[in-house]
């Protein structure tokens, strides 16, 4: 199967709970949408409660979220932990993943593990 649409994502509310999304080692397929990680329904566009996000060993394909929907995550964001190693990942690392232009250091202070090895 494939992860919910950016259509599906950008429905949730702002007070959306999701904080652990956990799907790895199984057989889906398609992209990572970006809506996992950055939240149209919030001012900022940030995703505030997701603190893990893991679908690592899968069939996934295409390119990580922009570095446009990244860039409007504030320093506010939890995102602490994004794994999609093991899957079929291509293009380049978004620099908005390690790096937040709202810091004034430019640091993602909340990111703690970034893995997208062997893709």
């Amino acid at each position: 199967g494939t992860l919910p649409s950016d259509e599906c994502l950008a429905n949730r509310s702002s007070g959306a709970q999701l904080r652990i999304f956990s799907a790895s080692n199984n057989l889906i397929s398609g992209t990572i949408p970006a809506g996992f990680v950055c939240d149209p329904n919030n001012p900022d566009g940030t995703s505030k409660n997701m603190q893990y996000f893991d679908v690592e060993s899968n069939r996934l394909s295409g390119t990580l979220p922009s570095d446009e929907c990244l860039a409007n995550r504030s320093s506010g964001a939890q995102l602490r932990i994004f794994s999609a190693s093991n899957n079929l990942i291509s293009g380049t690392i978004p620099a908005g993943f390690v790096c937040d232009p709202n810091n004034p250091d430019g640091t993602s202070k909340n990111m703690q593990y970034f893995d997208v090895e062997s893709n």
